[in-house]
């Protein structure tokens, strides 16, 4: 089963068919998570930046029957005398990270490699390559270009960048997923980073996320992008769509 929840604001969580992946998990009001701690799938963990509404800790204790791995991205402050677990593997990312999983390791998780892109906030953002196609985790990269400040053309010129090492990686590709944010805060602007966004990456499905209240947002951006995409609407913490069914 292909399935995709979200937790809050940043936060998803993606089961597939042999793995379960969880992105900038902060809080769970639905309880989300705990539904798999009896999965014996390999739960790896993503995590883009250390502001408080992407990174909790908390994540750093999640116990099941299989294995834990944590891609965390360097801001990401970690417990004073913090010791992983035996079966855990833990990285500290920034851009330019790059891995290849191992032959076993792509066999079990379905899994192939990982690209640490930059952001035009705080820390990363997450190219993963899988089985049912490239992942797309934005974290806070995004178009802030903020009604209060004169700093659009620095703030484009970032996102650009960004988004033109993004067409490097995927070599003609196409997103399997994105994620990426679309904040109410940005006013009139606040659709423009997606649509700037699909403009340099084709992407099959892209979920809004960093809405901060926005929840009319993804219709908004769906009339916008027309077939250029297929915006899956979650709005709600727990809320679910089933990939298979798509």
């Amino acid at each position: 089963m292909k399935q995709l929840f979200l937790l809050n604001h940043s936060g998803f969580l993606l089961e597939l068919d042999k793995v379960v992946l969880v992105f900038d998990f902060f809080n769970d009001p639905a309880e989300i998570l705990s539904r798999y701690t009896t999965t014996t799938k390999p739960v790896y963990f993503f995590v883009s930046h250390g502001h408080y509404d992407h990174w909790n800790s908390e994540i750093l204790d999640f116990d099941h029957p299989g294995t834990c791995s944590y891609f965390l991205d360097e801001t990401c402050p970690m417990p004073p005398n913090y010791v992983p677990r035996e079966s855990d593997r833990v990285y500290q990312v920034k851009k330019g990270f790059s891995h290849l999983f191992s032959e076993e390791e792509r066999e079990r998780t379905g899994l192939f490699s990982l690209d640490v892109l930059g952001s035009t906030d705080e820390g990363s953002s997450f190219l993963l390559r899988t089985t049912d196609g490239p992942i797309f985790h934005a974290g806070d990269l995004n178009f802030w270009d903020w009604e209060e400040q004169d700093t659009d053309r620095v703030m484009e010129a970032a996102y650009l960048k960004e988004l033109s090492l993004l067409e490097e990686l995927l070599k003609g590709d196409r997103i399997w997923l994105s994620m990426i944010p679309v904040d109410l805060r940005l006013g009139p602007k606040a659709l423009l980073g997606a649509e700037v966004f699909l403009d340099h990456a084709h992407t099959d499905y892209l979920v809004p996320d960093h809405l901060n209240g926005g929840v009319k947002l993804p219709d908004l951006l769906a009339e916008e992008v027309g077939q250029k995409t297929q915006i899956l609407g979650l709005t709600t913490p727990g809320q679910r769509v089933n990939l298979d069914r798509l």
